[in-house]
């Protein structure tokens, strides 16, 4: 079976110089490399035969400097020759300090020469990744960053993300978080739309620096806690009905004595989400394994709603309701998807 060769390209050839980390590795940084266990060239000796090169790539992401020193963004990635489909992947990323690597994070644990395909459809990397990182405001002088990590082939419409933090010779980071929906940054807050299968829900988040690392967790402070429920506010909020029919809903929760009220839906009204809530569940309980999720436990008023979904408050015109009915979740104009 052949050796893996594995080509280190810095030259214009192999791709732009101005994306590449163009310094040659010295002696201190070999050792550097040597002493922090950096990932190790490519290879492995269950080689494909037909493989004859995989080039190492030091891509430069970002360089920036906070109180003096100078920081780079490193993306090291794998790359096939260019006849592959999935031709690339990331393996890790370096961070130097004034040009010397000072750590190594986010290495892709799923990578490996032997999941490689040769031929057919989807040829190249059976599993890779892509990383993006993008500058997030601080109200100090320290300098935050996010990273987008996208993984392929995965569940469609999952995003996962880290932060880290740069503060003079101080770097910490989170965790990779994942949700089914999205991370939104706004100026310096951060929240999470969930994708509950209907609509999304708005979760406010928070990034927590602790003394060795960051950590995101739900934002409590900004959550609606009435009577055992958390309530969240939707996100796209305004929908068209989609049918000409009364409903049975709730006029409202938490009620130990529901009251039900008909609504009188007609085709193509505007109708307004305006809540999500869930009971049986803690703030706690919404954040576990570093994934993102709002549980669904409660079976209360069961009787009226043989099909329990998610609670979901309404308003069509001055009138507001709750449900929790797969019907008139598509009545109201939410339809399933993804």
């Amino acid at each position: 079976m052949k050796r893996l060769l594995i080509l280190i390209c810095f030259v214009t050839s192999c791709i732009n110089r101005s994306d590449v980390d163009t310094t040659n590795n010295s002696a201190t940084e070999a050792a550097t490399d040597k002493t922090l266990n950096v990932m190790p060239k490519l290879n492995h000796p269950e080689t494909p035969d037909y493989l004859t090169s995989i080039h190492l790539l030091d891509s430069k992401l970002e360089s920036f400097v906070v109180s003096g020193t100078k920081y780079e963004i490193i993306n090291r990635v794998a790359k096939l020759d260019s006849n592959f489909e999935y031709n690339e992947t990331s393996l890790s990323i370096l961070i130097k300090k004034d040009r010397v690597i000072e750590n190594e994070i986010f290495r892709y644990a799923r990578f490996s020469t032997r999941d490689i395909k040769a031929g057919g459809t989807n040829k190249g990397f059976s599993y890779f990744r892509k990383v993006q990182i993008e500058d997030i405001p601080t109200k100090d002088s320290k300098k935050l960053l996010r990273f987008n990590f996208d993984y392929l082939p995965s569940a469609p419409g999952i995003q996962s993300v880290s932060f880290v933090t740069f503060d003079k010779d101080n770097i910490k980071k989170s965790e990779i978080y994942s949700i089914n929906g999205q991370y939104i940054t706004e100026g310096n807050t951060l929240k999470g739309v969930y994708w509950t299968g209907y609509f999304g829900v708005e979760i406010p988040l928070k990034i927590t620096d602790r003394k060795s690392d960051l950590i995101i967790e739900v934002d409590s402070a900004k959550v609606l806690q009435k009577g055992g429920f958390l309530m969240f506010p939707i996100d796209d909020n305004i929908k068209t009905a989609r049918a000409n029919e009364k409903i049975t809903v709730i006029k409202n929760i938490p009620d130990s004595s529901p009251s039900p009220l008909i609504i009188d839906v007609k085709d193509g009204m505007n109708v307004e989400l305006v809540y999500f809530a869930i009971t049986g569940s803690s703030i706690s309980d919404i954040i576990k394994n570093n994934s993102i999720a709002l549980p669904k436990r409660d079976t209360i008023f069961q009787n009226y709603f043989d099909d329990g979904m998610f609670w979901l408050k309404f308003k069509i015109g001055e009138v507001e309701g709750w449900t929790k009915s797969q019907k008139h979740y598509s009545i109201l104009g939410c339809s399933p998807a993804g």
